[in-house]
């Protein structure tokens, strides 16, 4: 039907963008439906040829052409970056316990956690005879937690692997806290919801203030988002009291909204040059047009090589002693070298070893962050100019 032919062409599209779980999640979640439903005729209507047609149509040819291109491509990807990381035999990625999926969507959730217990209460079914009651639930049920269940199972894990999981619990959020707003009677458990809320709100200013504090980016439009959930919580406070549920949750969604957009816009930018160390990298571009080396110790950034137009820069360890050996080699060559160095206490330790290694042969950007720049441009090759005793001074 027309119905699964939309079905397929959508799991096409996911499957272009994600690879296989694109069609394998949605597949997963409908059979699930429908042998818990007791739908069983239903399964065989599900495997389409019409719509099994579209989605090879829609899907096959990009990987078809990119596997003629790249013959490589298919073994890489399908087996290496699917297969193998699902069984945690490939060497990569994270490889934590599964159950730890449940925080992070908890975290995710917020501000609006505080009504999944209310999600919970209200919507699982309590019976198992009473789960076909409202099947538009359990569908929204399966969505998240199949998902969950299977990427839990993986062998490898990445915290961006449970975003499907957000959408169908939002739903269920959305229409706990949308059948509150039009009842006009008292309800014990929204009432506690709402209070929750308040606190929230009242508290979310602390997520710019700890964020920006430890960036080093705090200055007075702090005092945008203080204003903000203050002049919200006055007005949330009324609203309750009034009985104006809907002015009360959108006033809530406002203050959120508008401290996500502070966030977004004001603190974002900060975390971003101190992770990426973009502004380190205005001192690297001219060297760069002359041939300048690039390594990182450490830890690697892939910012910096881009922002920096470097094409390749190597990953230099302490816990290898050749690794100091080249590092020392480099700067005393005529060549200019920079080395990124991430974490303060690391670069301490280097700092000594190279004292030691080539003596009067580097200096040190200032850093950005918790970035850090060593590099024997400006100083040269056999210049007896001594580094400074002590770590130069953040720039933020």
């Amino acid at each position: 039907s027309g119905g699964w032919v939309g079905f397929y062409l959508f799991c096409a599209v996911a499957t272009l963008f994600k690879g296989p779980a694109g069609l394998g999640l949605p597949v997963l979640v409908v059979l699930a439906y429908f042998l818990l439903s007791r739908q069983y005729r239903r399964v065989a209507e599900f495997f389409s040829p019409v719509g099994i047609a579209a989605y090879l149509l829609v899907a096959a040819p990009w990987y078809v052409a990119v596997s003629v291109v790249e013959p490589g491509y298919a073994r890489e990807f399908f087996l290496r970056q699917n297969i193998q990381r699902f069984t945690g035999s490939a060497r990569f990625g994270h490889h934590w316990p599964g159950i730890l999926y449940v925080p992070i969507v908890l975290v995710g959730m917020l501000p609006w956690t505080i009504f999944l217990p209310g999600v919970v209460i209200r919507y699982f079914p309590r019976r198992w005879k009473a789960r076909n009651d409202r099947p538009g639930l359990l569908f929204l049920w399966l969505c998240a937690l199949v998902p969950l269940v299977f990427f839990a199972a993986s062998g490898t894990k990445l915290v961006s692997y449970v975003l499907p999981i957000f959408p169908p619990l939002a739903v269920m959020v959305g229409g706990l806290v949308a059948t509150w707003v039009r009842s006009p009677g008292p309800d014990r458990l929204m009432k506690v919801g709402a209070r929750a809320l308040m606190v929230t709100v009242l508290a979310l200013p602390a997520v710019p203030l700890v964020l920006e504090v430890w960036l080093g980016a705090a200055d007075a439009w702090l005092l945008v988002p203080f204003a903000l959930a203050g002049s919200g919580f006055v007005a949330m406070l009324r609203a309750l009291r009034r009985a104006r549920r809907g002015l009360f949750v959108a006033l809530g969604v406002a203050v959120v909204v508008g401290t996500f957009a502070y966030l977004i816009v004001h603190s974002a930018p900060a975390g971003y040059r101190r992770m990426s160390a973009r502004d380190l990298t205005r001192t690297v571009q001219a060297s760069v047009r002359r041939g300048a080396r690039g390594c990182f110790w450490s830890k690697a950034k892939h910012s910096f090589l881009f922002y920096a137009a470097l094409e390749d820069a190597p990953k230099l360890h302490a816990s290898r002693p050749e690794d100091l050996e080249v590092l020392g080699k480099w700067l005393r060559s005529a060549r200019p070298v920079y080395c990124l160095v991430s974490g303060r206490k690391r670069l301490a330790r280097l700092l000594v070893r190279l004292r030691r290694a080539c003596p009067g042969g580097f200096r040190v950007i200032g850093g950005e962050g918790d970035c850090w720049l060593v590099t024997n441009d400006g100083v040269g090759a056999t210049a007896a100019t001594s580094t400074p005793a002590s770590l130069p001074a953040r720039s933020e």
